[in-house]
């Protein structure tokens, strides 16, 4: 896969894991609560699979990630108080890599 694909992805899938971190101390509560278990089901655990998915030039791991993501994300983005805007840019970035792997597919 090419280098432009790679370093968005990965960028992605950081950009996911630094705010799963930033949500995860920021819901700081009762360590119990259900806001640690959706932060990490719904935003950690898929951006560590982008990452491998990237690695491995996986088209349908990455799209799994993206689809996984996209719920809690778009939550957060349009209700979110306090949280940064950007986080729809994770999906976007995990989508410009889906076509970049999908157009390298092609060319093959």
């Amino acid at each position: 896969m090419g280098t432009k694909g790679s370093v968005l992805g990965i960028i992605g899938s950081i950009l996911g894991m630094v705010l799963s971190v930033f949500l995860i101390f920021w819901f700081r509560t009762d360590p119990g609560d259900i806001q640690y278990l959706v932060v990490i089901f719904f935003l950690l655990l898929p951006s560590s699979l982008a990452s491998y998915a990237v690695v491995k030039a996986s088209f349908s791991m990455l799209l799994i990630a993206e689809i996984w993501t996209i719920p809690l994300l778009s939550y957060l983005t349009f209700f979110g108080h306090g949280i940064p805007k950007f986080s729809l840019l994770i999906p976007l970035l995990y989508t410009i890599n889906l076509w970049i792997l999908k157009y390298k597919r092609e060319e093959h």
